[in-house]
């Protein structure tokens, strides 16, 4: 990763001088893949090899504790028995490591960003909608207003989708900081306090974590750690 850390040339001397100082006490010794989500897995079998050249010069020296698995790298890659420890992440959120290491079906998404209809209008043909108008009614159109915007995590992008009765609705226009404007025309029985999910599943529709990156043009990780303090969080234990 070249990120922190110390240079795998450097590795052994360092930890000897590490286990040296009055105030130390070295537990473990770890490496981060830096391409484990990809499909050409040459660069991940090189930091392996070059790990456990590593741990075979520190030999009964090393440390308790051994780790080097990501979630992309728990699920494609085999490692030497003194491995003991991984490091899963995304995966245990049931998400994709990356479009090239999906997560396997039996791994179900526990996480859904949902909000509420605020308001609830039809507006006339002609009518422009949001910042910029960048999105202009054609015929009597009824739509929603939901809480949800930029300030939330809701990129400003066009083409988002959400939710609602159980059916897919395009966000109109331009995502605001505070809300956004969707269409009801597929949820002709919307009424304000009803629940919109921005991504997860409602009913039998579904709109993955994965959709909302690809739209974004950027990776789950993002999409989720994006969504900013002021949006609740609400956990639900086991069933």
């Amino acid at each position: 990763m070249s990120r922190v850390g110390i240079q795998v040339e450097d590795a052994v001397e360092a930890f000897h001088i590490a286990r040296q100082l009055p105030h130390i006490s070295v537990e473990g010794l770890f490496t981060h893949f830096a391409r484990a989500d990809e499909t050409d897995a040459a660069a991940t079998r090189t930091q392996i090899a070059r790990f456990e050249e590593v741990l075979a010069k520190l030999g009964e020296d090393a440390p308790r504790w051994i780790h080097v698995s990501n979630s992309a790298s728990v699920l494609t890659q085999r490692f030497a028995s003194r491995v003991n420890m991984v490091r899963l992440g995304i995966a245990m959120y049931g998400l994709d490591p990356s479009p090239e290491v999906p997560a396997p079906p039996t791994l179900r998404p526990c996480m859904a960003f949902k909000t509420q209809l605020a308001q609830v209008k039809t507006l006339p043909p002609g009518r422009g909608i949001s910042y910029g108008h960048r999105f202009v009614t054609d015929k009597p159109t009824r739509v929603g207003t939901i809480p949800a915007g930029y300030a939330d995590g809701w990129r400003r992008v066009l083409g988002n989708r959400v939710l609602v009765g159980g059916q897919e609705a395009p966000v109109l226009g331009t995502v605001c900081m505070d809300q956004c404007i969707i269409s009801l025309e597929n949820a002709p029985d919307a009424r304000p306090g009803d629940e919109v999910v921005l991504f997860g599943t409602q009913d039998t529709a579904t709109i993955p974590v994965r959709d909302v990156a690809r739209r974004w043009a950027t990776i789950d990780y993002e999409v989720t750690c994006g969504l900013l303090p002021r949006v609740r969080r609400v956990y639900h234990p086991l069933p």
